[in-house]
């Protein structure tokens, strides 16, 4: 026999039908074979990602969709105590690790079961359910932030045109929970005290539903949502979960600052309130969502600017809207484009662990330790005054501390979205946020901002190997 013989045989074998009859005779059932290596994960007993006994279900292409429902439908039913370690693991197994081809049933097939728990533990009641959700709380369980990730996973796929039919059967059946049980309703104020955590658990519902009917301009009148909120979705496609506590002035001010911020860069559905809402920290919904403090608009200020420039003083409610909104813009914008990332990353390090080399001063090594904080934290000056922000990076400069201007020219860089043009904000003590002339933008063949022009003022900059070597203002 020659080579091109066998080769032509063993083809004919491996893909022959005997073959795919033998490899789905063959293979293990998911249930409960998979149940028992995720199990051992809920119990940490494996101490390496991703574990391979549970990876050889998870990553193979031979389970079906109605292979998969089946599973997560005994699954979820029969595990009453869902640890972080199988939150986690099973995020990254469904829709990070493995292949598309993989993924693509284990992470549909999980949609439908997990919305069936959401419905049958809905229908246990107000008082039951915190009670419930009180206890999973106080030990640190994950089964309702499980049960609302799978689903509104599943939705954000729909959206991206991946199991559309998915989220034809989600959105009116939480549609029909919503109507059906009052303390659901957008209307209804529930007591935080009586009942912990409910409200929270009512706003991941709709933060499911924000997801899934992001097209729907209606979506927040049709579910009855009071008119400040119904214009803050019909404008920006945000729902604000706040048990009805803001005051008319808060939407305004939240209104005002949306206006300002294009909606691709933030790509927010969700708002909380949480001191509205419950007294225990947290939320169950897992996607494009930030909590905003109570405060009362207008009468508490803010000056975040360092000594080196006079103070500017803006309204503490709407400065923290602005910071929670850009740190989305961090994770949704910057962190998609690897240039920008790569480059606040760049920055940070070189600035280091000495707070006098950030244009914010939160004390040594804070930004080195929690880099999350560092672009929301510079849109707190930015938008407050932006002139005045890039007086102090001209300062610091000027006193020998140049990474502090690169941060100012950062977030110029991330708002001008990679154009010649950049805007301006002053925002007063009154949480009113006014766009000044656009500040105009020169670049070196590098990309590098070489010239910033202000109203009335010219900032000039050189860069040698991606540092800013000089900085000067006319």
């Amino acid at each position: 026999m020659n080579k091109t013989t066998f080769v032509l045989i063993l083809f004919a074998l491996l893909f022959s039908p005997l073959s795919r009859v033998y490899v789905q005779e063959n293979k293990k059932p998911l249930w409960p074979n998979l149940a028992n290596e995720l199990w051992k994960i809920n119990k940490g007993s494996y101490n390496k990602w991703p574990p391979n006994s549970a990876g050889e279900y998870f990553g193979s292409t031979a389970y079906t969709y109605e292979e998969y429902e089946d599973f997560w439908r005994h699954f979820l039913a029969q595990t009453p105590q869902i640890t972080w370690g199988i939150r986690s693991y099973v995020s990254y197994a469904l829709y990070y690790w493995f292949s598309p081809e993989a993924r693509k049933n284990s992470s549909a097939g999980s949609c439908i079961p997990a919305l069936e728990m959401i419905e049958n533990f809905t229908e246990k009641g107000p008082a039951e359910m915190s009670r419930i959700l009180l206890e999973h709380h106080k030990q640190d369980l994950q089964n309702f932030d499980l049960y609302f990730y799978l689903v509104s996973s599943c939705v954000r796929a729909a959206a991206e045109n991946q199991n559309i039919h998915l989220r034809n059967v989600v959105v009116p059946r939480l549609r029909a929970l919503v109507k059906k049980h009052d303390f659901l309703s957008p209307v209804a104020q529930n007591d935080k005290k009586k009942f912990p955590l409910l409200n929270t658990y009512r706003s991941a519902i709709y933060n499911i539903m924000a997801e899934a009917e992001r097209e729907n301009p209606e979506l927040a009148k049709e579910l009855g949502f009071p008119a400040p909120h119904e214009n803050i979705w019909r404008k920006y496609r945000v729902i604000i979960s706040d048990n009805n506590g803001l005051m008319p002035r808060a939407f305004e001010i939240i209104d005002g600052i949306f206006h300002h911020i294009p909606t691709d860069m933030h790509q927010l559905r969700l708002i909380t309130v949480l001191e509205y809402l419950d007294d225990y920290r947290g939320t169950y919904a897992p996607y494009r969502m930030i909590n905003i403090f109570k405060k009362n608009e207008g009468i508490h200020t803010e000056n975040g600017f360092l000594k080196d420039v006079p103070p500017h003083h803006s309204d503490q409610f709407a400065i923290v809207v602005v910071h929670e909104i850009n740190h989305n813009v961090d994770a949704s914008w910057i962190d998609s484009q690897k240039q920008l990332s790569d480059k606040k990353k760049e920055i940070i390090k070189r600035a280091g662990r000495r707070s006098a080399n950030y244009i914010r001063d939160l004390g040594d090594g804070f930004f080195e330790n929690s880099p999350q904080e560092f672009f929301a934290s510079i849109s707190n000056i930015y938008f407050a005054n932006t002139i005045r922000t890039l007086d102090l990076g001209q300062e610091r400069c000027r006193k020998g501390f140049r990474t502090a201007m690169e941060h100012a020219l950062f977030f110029v860089e991330v708002y001008s979205r990679g154009g010649d043009a950049a805007p301006t904000f002053v925002l007063d003590e009154h949480g009113t946020l006014t766009r000044g002339k656009d500040l105009k933008l020169k670049r070196n063949k590098d990309g590098d901002i070489v010239e910033v022009q202000a109203p009335n003022k010219k900032f000039f900059f050189t860069w040698s190997h991606g540092k800013l070597a000089t900085c000067m203002s006319l």
